[in-house]
C-alpha cells in the first residue's frame, strides 16, 4: 500500500511542479476564464497527506516530536524537506506581495483587481491573466511541499526504531 500511496503522491509532485513552472510563462498558459483544473490537485493533497497523518499518528502517538518525525526520513530526504518548505515560504511571501493584496476578477465585461468587494484598480487582459498566474502559482507552491512529503515518506521513508516495551513512548 504504501507503494501505491507513494506512487500516486509522486504523481501529484509531478503534477504540482508542471503547473507551477507554468506559471513563469506569459499569457494564459495554465489559467482560463473559467477556472483552471489545476485546483483539482488540491483534493489530491488529501488523498495522500491523509494516510501518511494516520500512520504516523499510529506509530508515534497524538503529538509525535519533531524529532521523531524526521528520524522516519534519510538525510538526503529532510534537505529536500527543508529547501521545499523555504521555498514554499518564500513563494506564499511572494504571492502577497505580488498579488498587490487583491483578487483579479471580471466585473461587467471588465478586468479588475479587487479586495473584498473593493475595486483596487482596472486591469488589461495581461494583466489579468498575470494575476490569475499569481494565484495558482502561489498555491501550487504549496502543493510541492504536501506532495513531496508523502512521496518521501511512503516511498523512501525508513521505519523508526521503536521499541514497545520502550516506557518512554
Amino acid at each position: 500500500m504504501n507503494r501505491i500511496l507513494g506512487s500516486i503522491a509522486a504523481l501529484g509532485l509531478g503534477l504540482a511542479i508542471a503547473v507551477h513552472v507554468r506559471t513563469f510563462y506569459p499569457g494564459p498558459s495554465i489559467v482560463t476564464q473559467d477556472g483552471s483544473p489545476v485546483w483539482l490537485l488540491h483534493v489530491g493533497m488529501f488523498v495522500v497527506f491523509v494516510p501518511m497523518f494516520f500512520s504516523i499518528r499510529m506509530e508515534f502517538g497524538r503529538r509525535p516530536k519533531m524529532r521523531e518525525l524526521l528520524s522516519l526520513f534519510p538525510p538526503r530526504a529532510r534537505a529536500a524537506l527543508v529547501a521545499a518548505m523555504l521555498y514554499t515560504v518564500f513563494n506564499f511571501l511572494a504571492f502577497f506581495v505580488l498579488s498587490e493584496g487583491g483578487t483579479p476578477e471580471i466585473r461587467n465585461n471588465q478586468f479588475v483587481l479587487m479586495n473584498h468587494g473593493k475595486l483596487i484598480r482596472n486591469l488589461s487582459r495581461d494583466e489579468y491573466l498575470t494575476f490569475k498566474r499569481y494565484e495558482v502559482r502561489g498555491f501550487s507552491g504549496h502543493g510541492i511541499f504536501f506532495y513531496l512529503v508523502p512521496t518521501l515518506y511512503f516511498l523512501f521513508g525508513r521505519p523508526p526504531e521503536y521499541d514497545p516495551y520502550d516506557a518512554s513512548h
